[in-house]
């Protein structure tokens, strides 16, 4: 069948656990593809949430959304996940 998708986009290894401490954090995330990995919900704001490994590089649509002042959070770690929930600025 034309356009249909055989395999999924590949998710940063990290994933699952940053996901696991958002949601235990009372984040509620929904997992994308584009134009970030994840929608999520929290304290009556919507992010947009960009998950990557510690070594992993922006691609050039996510360099373009963070130069055209998009507020996406990027998060490498369970301290960037803590960083988020505090509110503070990532």
């Amino acid at each position: 069948m034309a356009g249909l998708r055989v395999f999924g986009n590949r998710r940063d290894g990290n994933e699952a656990a940053l996901v696991s401490a958002l949601r235990k954090g009372g984040v509620m995330v929904k997992l994308t593809d584009k134009p970030t990995d994840a929608v999520a919900l929290y304290r009556g704001s919507v992010h947009l949430l960009e998950f990557k490994t510690p070594n992993g590089h922006l691609t050039l649509s996510q360099q373009k959304l963070r130069g055209d002042s998009w507020p996406v959070y990027f998060l490498r770690s369970l301290d960037d996940v803590a960083t988020f929930l505090s509110g503070r600025s990532p």
